[in-house]
């Protein structure tokens, strides 16, 4: 994508949520070019977790964690387009639960 993610976080699979803004950006800002892509991470599992918080929207999505540190980032696309980046500690429910709020959110002012 030609975007460069400082070595030592990337090398220890750190990746903070300032470098996945900068990756979804991108991504969203160039999604003619990067169509296929996209597709891949729409088709990512619906049962993660913002899928689960916002089951009725197309979702690219990007999910994963070590240890108890569990995160989920996405492009939510709909009315207004969004980008969601949810980073916790041991809590799916809790990416669930505030993606399901912010989509309520969206919704009912964008």
């Amino acid at each position: 994508l030609g975007i460069t993610l400082p070595p030592t976080e990337a090398v220890k699979n750190r990746i903070t949520p300032k470098m996945m803004e900068a990756v979804w950006t991108k991504l969203y800002n160039e999604r003619d070019k990067y169509q296929d892509l996209i597709k891949y991470l729409e088709a990512s599992s619906d049962n993660e977790w913002i899928k689960q918080g916002i089951p009725n929207k197309k979702i690219a999505s990007k999910y994963g964690g070590i240890d108890a540190n569990m995160h989920d980032t996405a492009i939510v696309f709909g009315n207004q387009d969004y980008m969601l980046l949810i980073y916790t500690n041991n809590s799916a429910k809790g990416i669930i639960d505030i993606s399901r709020e912010i989509n309520q959110l969206t919704e009912n002012n964008m």
